[in-house]
């Protein structure tokens, strides 16, 4: 009798099943890698340092009410994992100094009761944890706190400032003369996130929604604020908006941000209006592309002579990994292994059926 090669019988028993564990070995560790690897690395001009920030925008973390129940707890384990994962790459990469949460942090904030809060704190903690050494700012969107389905519930927006405390010393970043403000564009509600002084020459505005496209009370008190620059999100989509000063404030340039390159941008009080609009960087928002946000602003040397300040801009995505073609190759694989399972069981059980009327014609026979 001739003996089958171990190889063979190895190949026809396990080929579907080591093929999934070297998938899943790509996508979850080697691919993401690889990709984060090739991100654009901001260089600072001349070795002048720069302030580095990371730009977190709409990760809005999955809830425990709008999910099927035995769908939930998968739904919400991957989602994590994938921000979890993206989030840790973009803080190795960007190395920054202060991290920027631009709302929407959680999708059923305002909905949520007390328990459940609670565990998606526990879940966001996890996800965007860093080095106590690094700033951050938290700013709050309307599924935080409400705003734009329903008016922004004041209890909401208590427990979102308790809850998320924000750390800024423009000293430490290097950026002394510029003023940063939140502005929520939904009930125009305008909060000053570092004391004023008489050196502030610049505003840097920080909002969930748009504000240069938008003609509301917010984008009227952004204007009369003077603000120079402005970083926004909740579209889940990357743009870059400029506005001159001069003339009609409705009129203004919008350009969809791609690809890998850097903006460079030059902010100022004679410069246009900036506004950087960061995608989500969670694949549950349904957009093709997630990213996180990597801005430096490095002080430019004043030669007129005037005191004038303006700053240097540099901006880029991280853009990350599609997870929906990830999840679909994981189907494929489930759906072979379940074919090649169904196949051999039906095998099985008409093998025993012909064998057992097989041995009842012989007993027969005899």
């Amino acid at each position: 009798m001739r003996k089958t090669s171990p190889l063979r019988v190895l190949t026809k028993k396990s080929f579907v099943l080591y093929l999934a564990v070297l998938l899943l070995f790509w996508n979850e560790a080697i691919y993401p890698f690889i990709h984060s690897s090739l991100w654009n690395t901001i260089t600072e001009n001349d070795g002048l340092q720069a302030a580095r920030i990371l730009i977190v925008a709409d990760p809005q973390l999955i809830g425990y009410q709008n999910e099927p129940l035995f769908m939930g707890p998968i739904a919400r384990f991957d989602s994590d994992r994938y921000l979890s994962r993206g989030f840790f790459y973009a803080l190795r990469h960007g190395r920054p100094d202060l991290i920027i949460f631009l709302g929407d942090l959680v999708d059923e904030g305002v909905e949520a009761s007390t328990e459940e809060f609670d565990l998606t704190m526990a879940r966001f903690d996890n996800i965007f944890a860093s080095y106590k050494s690094i700033q951050r700012i938290y700013v709050a969107g309307d599924n935080d706190i409400g705003g734009e389905a329903e008016q922004v519930i004041t209890t909401l927006r208590n427990r979102f400032s308790k809850r998320f405390p924000n750390v800024l010393s423009m000293r430490d970043l290097g950026l002394r003369g510029v003023a940063v403000d939140e502005m929520n564009v939904f009930n125009g509600e305008l909060r000053n996130l570092t004391a004023a002084t008489r050196d502030d020459k610049l505003s840097l505005m920080l909002s969930h929604a748009p504000i240069i496209r938008s003609f509301g009370v917010g984008a009227r008190q952004a204007s009369e604020r003077n603000s120079d620059l402005i970083l926004s999100a909740h579209d889940h989509t990357a743009w870059s908006y400029t506005r001159n000063r001069a003339g009609s404030s409705s009129s203004f340039e919008r350009t969809q941000i791609e690809g890998e390159g850097v903006i460079e941008k030059t902010i100022g009080r004679d410069q246009p209006v900036i506004e950087l609009q960061t995608p989500t960087c969670s694949y549950r928002m349904g957009v093709p592309d997630m990213g996180y946000g990597l801005l430096t602003l490095r002080t430019i040397d004043d030669e007129t002579g005037k005191g004038k300040l303006e700053l240097e801009a540099k901006y880029t995505v991280l853009w990350l990994p599609g997870r929906y073609p990830q999840l679909l190759s994981y189907l494929v694989i489930l759906v072979w292994l379940l074919i090649i399972t169904a196949h051999r069981v039906l095998y099985s059980c008409l093998r025993s059926i012909v064998l057992t009327r097989n041995k009842t014609v012989k007993q027969n026979i005899v």
